[in-house]
């Protein structure tokens, strides 16, 4: 299974929504090619192996390259994936999120 995590809209084209993603797969062999349903994945999108705990990347190409250095990934037929339904998080759903009390608050002093 192929779950998009978050993603970064870079533009549309020909109908394709071009975006910069954050991936989650249960295995390699389901990177998903870079026309991915709806969406062409951009250079920059990255995806976790949940069964190794591997980290890919993707280049320009589509190719996806394991960063322990192992090498490239031939991504799977974007027709053999199930699509997610997506949604990106809204003002009001970010505002009725829970709160930890305790949780330690940093700040960049450079960037105030």
């Amino acid at each position: 299974m192929v779950q998009l995590r978050d993603y970064i809209e870079v533009m549309s084209s020909d109908g394709k929504t071009h975006i910069i993603a954050e991936i989650d797969v249960d295995t390699a062999s389901e990177l998903p090619a870079q026309e991915y349903g709806p969406y062409f994945l951009n250079m920059g999108s990255i995806a976790r192996d949940i069964s190794t705990g591997d980290f890919y990347s993707m280049d320009s190409t589509g190719t996806w390259y394991n960063q322990d250095g192992s090498g490239a990934y031939t991504p799977a037929s974007a027709s053999t994936l199930s699509m997610p339904k997506l949604s990106k998080l809204n003002e009001e759903s970010i505002e009725e999120a829970e709160v930890n009390e305790d949780a330690e608050v940093v700040r960049d002093a450079e960037s105030e």
